[in-house]
């Protein structure tokens, strides 16, 4: 099935099934009922946030890995804004509220000289209300602290070294899964 650009927002109805394809990220098939009072079951969710350019803070001490990861999502259409300190960071935010341009997602580092990832995690979550979903970038291994990081609501969780290509799926998915949340 090919979705073009021109069906964004609109209901189709199609026999026993509808197509709702929503303007920010997905697009859901289910079937209709066919008696009163049947359930209506998902058969099959298409994601089509590709078609949508995602805003992504990404917040990482090392300035090479920033660069890495700025040309592999600006590759994929997404909307890279960088950080490597503390005040680098409050001001992304200052700046997205003041362009009306808030973060879809946050990948985020632990291990930061100023403060700790999870420092800066307490702090977005108190600047950022609601908060994008949160993906841990980190060489840390420890499965406590990957414990914590879940605790305090991180979406997704990869150790170092992983691939751009990994990245951009696991961006996919949290994406894909809150905007299933808003729906």
């Amino acid at each position: 099935m090919v979705i073009s650009h021109s069906l964004i927002p609109m209901v189709h109805y199609m026999g026993s099934y509808t197509l709702i394809l929503h303007p920010q990220s997905l697009a859901k098939v289910r079937t209709e009922p066919k008696r009163k009072g049947e359930t209506v079951s998902l058969q099959r969710r298409i994601s089509v946030s590709r078609l949508r350019k995602y805003h992504i803070l990404v917040i990482d001490d090392d300035k090479e890995t920033l660069k890495l990861l700025n040309m592999a999502l600006g590759r994929k259409k997404f909307q890279v804004t960088t950080a490597s300190t503390w005040v680098e960071v409050i001001n992304a935010v200052k700046q997205s509220f003041e362009d009306k341009n808030s973060f879809d997602a946050i990948v985020l580092d632990l291990m930061m000289p100023d403060r700790s990832g999870f420092d800066v995690l307490v702090s977005l979550q108190a600047m950022l209300v609601p908060l994008p979903p949160i993906v841990v970038l980190s060489a840390v291994t420890d499965i406590r602290k990957q414990v914590e990081a879940s605790e305090l609501g991180v979406s997704k969780y990869l150790t170092k070294p992983t691939t751009p290509s990994k990245l951009v799926q696991i961006l996919y998915e949290v994406l894909d899964a809150q905007q299933l949340k808003s729906l």
